[in-house]
């Protein structure tokens, strides 16, 4: 014991062996709180040593008839996000969490980051399973960040769980905070709804913090949400308004007219040190005029539809490039939809373009 944390090999060693025939109730309760324990400790509340795990969990395995009730999924992800908040400091080298359930979502969103795909694994099993991990020779975090720096719109899944909608459980589309223990972190779902196939526009405005320390390593990293009960207690009540969002995505990464410029302003375009890359704050550019004029035309249209997806893909996946290639994708699209209309089309100024 280290304070709070109980080695998990001690654990292991300790009750790995025992219940026997002759054991008690209360000696049965016991070494499965043990085995519980070791296994939140090696699964969703890793700490980030690795081989150790808090006991201040086993209040939480007091009663074991009420486990099945817990939100183990939502707690794994508050405590997860509080991690990644903390593992952002400059001065933290480690992370705690459930790493596994992170490394899983790298290739299913990120296709030039996967393993090999094998295609012997029931469908059954966690999508954990799906993909054999492949070791990267030379790939330094430098040259990690200049891939995702330079990561193709193409290369990107949007919608990496696509199924009709009617096979989502309601719960999906949660829209509120999330709770471990003393941990309150925001569940910003609307900021993602192209995982749903949906047209992505300006979402809500953010859960403001009660209380907020960053600094610069994780143990004077402290930020504090107000923990509204009534949101999970009542979770039916405080979902994504889906019926909303009708429009489906043209394109897997297609949002609003407003959202990139919206976008720009708030997010990090890119990784590094704006000191030494002055690269690193420029933004990565936004849809041009005329390809959004395409866009909003394209979905009057059903016989070229698909046809103008693609190489409105391929458009906007190369518009930071400012080649003359973006230029003659968008006439091509522009060509096709001239054609389908039957009349020309303009672009943002009202210019004849075809």
């Amino acid at each position: 014991m280290e304070g709070s944390l109980v080695k998990l090999e001690w654990l292991r060693s300790h009750f790995e062996l025992l219940g026997t025939d002759d054991a008690s109730d209360e000696e049965i309760e016991r070494e499965a709180r043990a085995y519980l324990l070791y296994i939140l400790g090696t699964t969703i509340f890793t700490s980030k040593f690795g081989n150790k795990v808090s006991t201040s969990y086993l209040h939480l395995l007091r009663d074991l008839t009420c486990l099945d009730r817990f939100a183990w999924g939502a707690a794994c992800l508050a405590f997860l996000y509080r991690e990644l908040g903390k593992a952002s400091r400059v001065g933290t080298s480690q992370m705690a969490g459930y790493l596994t359930l992170l490394e899983t979502w790298v290739p299913e969103h990120f296709t030039m980051f996967r393993g090999t795909y094998d295609r012997t694994c029931p469908a059954a099993l966690p999508l954990a399973f799906r993909w054999v991990p492949r070791r990267h020779p030379g790939r330094d975090t430098t040259r990690i960040r200049d891939i995702l720096n330079h990561y193709p719109l193409t290369e990107v899944v949007f919608y990496p769980y696509a199924r009709p909608r009617e096979h989502i459980h309601t719960m999906t589309y949660y829209l509120g905070s999330l709770c471990f223990l003393s941990t309150v972190e925001p569940y910003y779902l609307g900021r993602v709804v192209r995982q749903f196939g949906l047209v992505q526009p300006i979402p809500s405005h953010p859960i403001r913090p009660t209380r907020r320390s960053l600094g610069r390593s994780a143990a004077s990293y402290s930020v504090v949400y107000p923990w509204a009960e009534q949101q999970w207690a009542k979770w039916q009540l405080h979902l994504l308004p889906i019926a909303e969002y009708t429009t489906t995505g043209l394109y897997p990464f297609e949002c609003t007219l407003d959202y990139m410029d919206w976008y720009q302003t708030r997010t990090h375009p890119r990784l590094g040190d704006p000191a030494r890359d002055p690269a690193v704050g420029a933004p990565r550019g936004t849809l041009p005029v005329a390809l959004l004029d395409v866009v909003s035309r394209a979905r009057d249209l059903d016989g070229r539809r698909h046809r103008a997806s693609h190489i409105l893909t391929q458009a906007v996946a190369d518009r930071d490039s400012g080649s003359p290639e973006l230029r003659g994708a968008i006439d091509q699209t522009l060509t096709v939809l001239g054609q389908e209309e039957g009349d020309g089309v303009r672009d943002g100024d009202g210019n004849g373009i075809v």
